[in-house]
């Protein structure tokens, strides 16, 4: 499969990673079989046996075999939801699914690393990671003093994973001489991660299975649309529409650097499912990505062209169908039709309130403030502004930490004099596009987040390596 993911984007077969990957399939595929089992059978077996074996079989792959286990991260990522709506379905509902920490869990087992590079902890490139880790760490502490640990403890997975993993990656990306093989593992994921997601996601509108119905209905997914065919958006294998989107945007510009009929039959899945998600801060946040490329490397304005018609191709066979043309158009209009667009009002009158609150407490209240006290209090939802769950968790010094962080990373992704490759430049636009939705929501937590923090290790890593990457492990 490798090999054949190679020679589809043009790059040559990496022997150390198949090799590699040829001590694991075993207790790979073992884990794989069991947590499919369990995911059938449902109720508690599933809940709590698929985080034990998520864990175990990534704490393996991360001691034997550290691509791969970089690779069956962001699986559980992608499917993780999926999974916990189908035993739901099999088990009966379950509102706490704490099954949903498994990628959470998985992606902290990589956590030795902080502790034995600290050549790595020298060098200019972890800058972020030291001022990110060190403003969560604060966070953490002063949520343990002021909140409810439950929210403490729950909202810390979120913060701490993606910088962890993300310096994971930037030590192997630096040090790691077979580096190379991060990123085969990588785009061969996000290739068939935007496939499968975005196939499904199309299903899923025309289809409305009915484990993704029980789910809309026994949350409240209102917000979503409603559980019928043709009147929800999209959300795939993930938990919603918004980490879809942002997920697929990672994808679909991977793919714009790769060649052949397969990568675009793949990429016309990818942006049918991205626009029947109605997530619009996506569809600016890709445009912005391609916009950035199109500027940093002129090679890929041919395939930037090719994408744009696949785009296109996708936008006009939906628009042949009166729901999806209602919905696009729908979401369209409220780009120039501000002062009727609800969300937009309600995200206004929250900014207005989240300053008053931000006033009374200038050194923060803790990681999973705005869960445990904010709540139901204003018209933003807790997950709605990225700006102001730094400020209320962090504080208003240690939350500008948090924001100069978040600088140096896009600073380092794309304007450092670097050694560029075309997969640098995707990842630097990548990181640039996600962070300049924080306005709208906490980008930088959990799935997103990842995707921060791993792209922005991706694009600055020539800073730290002893040699450069190879462009054709890259896929030029």
């Amino acid at each position: 499969m490798l090999s054949t993911m190679n020679q589809m984007d043009g790059s040559a077969p990496l022997d150390t990673g198949t090799r590699v990957s040829s001590k694991v399939h075993l207790p790979l595929g073992l884990s794989v079989f069991l947590m499919t089992g369990l995911t059938v059978l449902g109720g508690s077996p599933a809940q709590y046996g698929i985080p034990v074996l998520a864990v175990s079989t990534a704490y393996y792959l991360y001691k034997r075999a550290p691509a791969t286990y970089v690779s069956y991260v962001w699986w559980l990522w992608f499917l993780i939801s999926f999974m916990r709506r189908v035993s739901d379905y099999r088990g009966g509902y379950s509102e706490s699914a704490p099954m949903l920490a498994a990628p959470y869990l998985a992606t902290l087992v990589c956590a030795p690393t902080l502790f034995q590079s600290a050549a790595t902890w020298k060098k200019r490139a972890s800058l972020p990671f030291i001022l990110g880790l060190a403003c969560a760490t604060y966070g953490l502490l002063v949520g343990m003093l002021a909140l409810p640990k439950k929210f403490v403890l729950v909202s810390s997975l979120g913060w701490f994973s993606p910088l962890i993993f993300g310096f994971f990656i930037l030590v192997k990306m630096s040090d790691d001489p077979n580096r190379e093989d991060y990123i085969v593992s990588l785009r061969k994921t996000f290739f068939w991660g935007t496939f499968i997601m975005g196939v499904y996601g199309v299903v899923q509108y025309f289809i409305a299975p009915a484990w993704d119905v029980l789910w809309m209905t026994e949350a409240q997914m209102g917000s979503i649309g409603s559980p019928e065919p043709l009147q929800l958006r999209v959300f795939s294998t993930m938990n919603g529409p918004g980490a879809l989107a942002f997920t697929l945007l990672a994808g679909l510009i991977l793919l714009i650097g790769q060649r052949g009929i397969l990568p675009l039959l793949v990429s016309g899945t990818g942006y049918a499912s991205l626009l029947l998600s109605s997530v619009r801060a996506a569809w600016v946040a890709f445009v912005l990505a391609v916009i950035l490329l199109a500027i940093k490397e002129r090679r890929y304005a041919g395939k930037l062209v090719i994408a744009a018609v696949v785009l296109c191709a996708c936008l006009g066979v939906g628009m042949l169908l009166e729901p999806v043309r209602e919905l696009v158009q729908t979401r369209i209009l409220t780009f120039t039709d501000l002062q009727n667009d609800t969300s937009a009002q309600e995200r206004q009158d929250g900014y207005k309130q989240m300053m008053n609150y931000a006033a009374e407490e200038p050194l923060g209240t803790g990681l999973g403030t705005l869960d445990a006290n904010f709540n139901g209090k204003t018209s933003l939802g807790t997950r709605d502004s990225g700006i102001w769950e730094i400020l209320l968790s962090l504080g208003w010094v240690a939350g500008s930490i948090f924001f100069v962080a978040l600088g140096l990373l896009i600073w380092s992704s794309w304007s450092l004099p670097l050694p560029r490759t075309p997969t640098t430049v995707a990842a630097g636009a990548i990181v640039i596009a996600l962070l300049s939705q924080l306005p709208l929501g906490s980008i930088m937590l959990g799935s997103s987040g990842c995707l921060i923090w791993m792209f922005g290790a991706i694009a600055m890593a020539a800073a730290n390596a002893n040699s450069p990457l190879s462009e054709v492990a890259l896929g030029k």
